[in-house]
């Protein structure tokens, strides 16, 4: 009798552990996929703003494609910047992006206090769109005298399945070199 009891709480215990791994495994999937997700949306993120550097920069650059248009002279401000990139373009890693991009500037970025608000129109990376609008603002120097920028972001992807990411954040990048 005892034997059987002790059988039969061994196997109500390795029943339980076993319950316990799956949930962890189900944890981890959803802990996994929800970094990937980050790291997508900021990677978008990133590389986008690059995009609007670039247009920005190089007022507009030497490319058809995309268009870049302000409703104010270059080296203005404030001044917004449209950056269109109509049906398609295709950028140096072999993405099409297509849609606008709007970036509203106050002033240089470089200049202390400027900020830089971004928003989406009818904007997709390949098949990927991106909703939402992102800041940067430049804070100046530190103690230390490097430059540092806030940026926020309250962006979604759609993928083309139906399903989306949503990614909010807020952070402090500082310019070391």
């Amino acid at each position: 009798m005892k034997k059987s009891l002790f059988l039969l709480l061994l196997l109500a215990g390795l029943a339980t552990f076993q319950a316990c791994n799956k949930d962890d495994d189900n944890t981890n999937e959803t802990e996994i996929a929800a970094t990937e997700d980050i790291a997508t949306s900021e990677d978008f993120a990133e590389q986008t703003d690059m995009d609007i550097d670039q247009a920005v920069e190089e007022r507009g650059g030497s490319n058809d494609c995309p268009a870049v248009t302000t409703t104010a002279p270059w080296g203005t401000w404030p001044n917004t910047i449209t950056i269109d990139y109509g049906d398609g373009c295709t950028r140096p890693d072999g993405r099409v992006l297509k849609g606008k991009i709007i970036v509203v500037q106050t002033d240089e970025i470089r200049t202390a206090g400027a900020v830089r608000n971004v928003s989406h129109d009818n904007f997709f990376v390949d098949d990927v769109q991106i909703t939402g609008t992102r800041t940067w603002t430049n804070n100046g120097t530190d103690a230390a005298g490097l430059f540092s920028y806030s940026k926020s972001a309250d962006i979604a992807l759609l993928y083309p399945d139906g399903t989306s990411t949503n990614w909010t954040t807020v952070r402090t990048s500082t310019l070391v070199e």
